[in-house]
């Protein structure tokens, strides 16, 4: 079963159960999108696919990116695609991947802003999964009887977690993985961070300077990478001390 939600904060998320997702946030004249991109047939295509009655919340990012995003009802699903309106050398030689653009909009003409962009390409069955050690007595209290995402877009990257009643999941890019540095942003999303993750993913280690924050993580494992990737931790209820760590994106 794949899934949909709705956020708030102005920002739009679609997340399905093959680890692909979509993440959209608009602030004035500016679009920051996140989304997965894979070859298909000498083309380039998004393959994410949310059930009929997710309808309505697809309207909320289609209104947010409608010159990037194109939605096509097949059967009992609704197919989404946020990649056809890039020029075909945008992604190069990745057979598959995720990137994500900072779009603007000048004299009603879009301009997605390649200098910005955060290109990876998947590695999911590459690494095997790492497991740690994460005590926390309080944990169990946090469970959601349905579905919660909670996202947050950085400037340089993203993070959100995803909870139920039976584990939750925290995705998030790693600018510098050896330095422990997941990325920056502002003060305002800096406080979100503490607020979104603090109850269950209590890893997070932030700097402030003025109106921006670096935002660190601290973690019982050393990664030896220097440059980008996207982490998935999974962490079940009924054992939760400990977190299941898999490398799904890393740099070109």
């Amino acid at each position: 079963m794949k899934e949909q939600v709705k956020t708030k904060n102005n920002i739009q998320i679609i997340v399905d159960d093959n680890d692909q997702f979509i993440m959209v946030e608009k602030y004035g004249n500016k679009i920051r999108m996140l989304t997965p991109f894979e070859e298909c047939c000498d083309e380039y295509i998004t393959n994410i696919t949310v059930p009929q009655n997710r309808h309505f919340h697809l309207e909320k990012i289609y209104k947010v990116i409608p010159q990037f995003c194109r939605i096509e009802e097949i059967q009992s699903e609704i197919d989404i695609d946020c990649c056809h309106s890039f020029e075909d050398n945008f992604f190069g030689k990745i057979k598959k991947g995720i990137t994500m653009v900072n779009i603007s909009n000048t004299f009603n003409q879009d301009v997605y802003n390649a200098d910005d962009v955060l290109m990876l390409k998947c590695c999911k069955n590459k690494y095997q999964p790492i497991n740690i050690k994460m005590f926390d007595d309080n944990i169990m209290k946090f469970r959601q009887n349905s579905l919660k995402i909670l996202p947050i877009i950085l400037y340089d990257g993203f993070i959100f977690s995803t909870t139920n009643h039976i584990k939750t999941v925290l995705y998030m890019s790693v600018q510098k993985p050896h330095q422990n540095i997941i990325g920056k942003c502002s003060k305002m999303h800096s406080f979100k961070i503490k607020n979104y993750f603090k109850n269950i993913w209590d890893i997070f280690k932030i700097q402030t300077t003025k109106n921006k924050a670096t935002i660190k993580f601290n973690l019982d494992y050393k990664f030896e990478e220097k440059n980008p990737i996207v982490l998935k931790m999974t962490r079940y209820f009924k054992n939760s001390d400990f977190v299941k760590i898999e490398k799904l994106y890393e740099d070109i």
